[in-house]
């Protein structure tokens, strides 16, 4: 579940026409893409697991869902269980309509492999990245104050909970998005970029008398949508249950533009992940699954080795 980053928008770059650019590259999504070869939380698990279904597969077209606006609607032949969609907002997760959750449950019901009583399902979500962009008010829609973020993602919790039986969920904390602006600084086609289309994220990307002072804002906006995942987390946390897990990831939290390879931002816009960012991400996140809490990593140091699992290893719920 979540936005742009989990359908993969934009992830090989510059493909020499606008038609090849403005696409989303779903099978090689780093939290659910199931393409041959891919390098994926998917690929992870089925290294391991073979019978692992519902990853996305394929690209196609770009799927807009941004606030109350979604005139796109899922392919599931190609998404299967990738909800996820550009523009997309926690609201979007689980509106008034549906939204993604209702995808996924429907979704699931359909496919004859899988047995919804026993069988246990791994769902990743990521959404932030464009409540954070929206965050200077530099645009007419409302920001997402940290409290309805908090009350649409603990209404996501507990329909889940609710709708799909044995269900983990990996919580993916946000990163600071407006650190990719420092990134894309080593670029001078970066620079020409955000400078001609700064539009899709102009809290970090218009260039005026307050761009640091928005930039601060988004920062400020992800510590405090943090704090919510985290508290909502560790409510159901004290209501355990053998059916449900939602386990609070760290593992991008504390990223930093030092830290980051140019090369990990798409050259289509030097905003979106690329594929080896998608890639370092499935990593880091299947060895975090695999920690502790006191031991799961949060600076997206992209370099530590794929851990090897033995063979009591579990995903770490505690």
């Amino acid at each position: 579940m979540g936005d742009s980053i989990t359908a993969g928008f934009g992830m090989l770059g510059k493909q020499g026409s606008l038609l090849k650019d403005l696409r989303e590259y779903r099978g090689q999504s780093w939290s659910i893409g199931g393409d041959v070869q891919a390098y994926t939380l998917p690929s992870l698990i089925r290294h391991y697991n073979p019978n692992v279904v519902g990853a996305s597969v394929g690209v196609h077209g770009v799927e807009v869902c941004w606030g109350y606006l979604c005139p796109s609607v899922h392919k599931p032949a190609q998404d299967r269980l990738n909800s996820a969609q550009t523009g997309a907002m926690m609201y979007d997760l689980i509106d008034l309509t549906g939204g993604q959750v209702d995808y996924i449950i429907d979704t699931l019901h359909t496919m004859e492999q899988v047995d919804m009583r026993k069988d246990w399902k791994v769902l990743t979500m990521l959404v932030g990245a464009n409540e954070m962009c929206l965050r200077c008010g530099h645009t007419q829609i409302q920001p997402t104050s940290p409290d309805d973020y908090e009350t649409h993602f603990r209404h996501l919790l507990t329909k889940l909970r609710k709708e799909i039986p044995r269900l983990f969920v990996n919580v993916v904390q946000l990163f600071n998005v407006s650190e990719v602006y420092a990134v894309s600084l080593r670029s001078k086609h970066c620079e020409d970029v955000h400078s001609s289309f700064f539009v899709e994220c102009s809290c970090a990307f218009l260039n005026s008398s307050t761009s640091a002072e928005r930039r601060r804002e988004m920062d400020e906006a992800a510590v405090a949508y943090n704090q919510r995942l985290e508290t909502v987390v560790k409510d159901f946390a004290a209501n355990r249950s053998d059916e449900f897990a939602a386990v609070l990831q760290p593992a991008f939290r504390d990223a930093t533009a030092e830290k980051l390879p140019l090369d990990f931002v798409s050259t289509l816009d030097c905003f979106h992940p690329s594929l080896v960012a998608h890639q370092a991400m499935a990593k880091l996140m299947w060895n975090n699954m695999l920690a502790s809490s006191d031991k799961k990593k949060t600076d997206f140091d992209f370099k530590d080795a794929v851990v090897c699992p033995t063979a009591d290893a579990v995903f770490a719920t505690d």
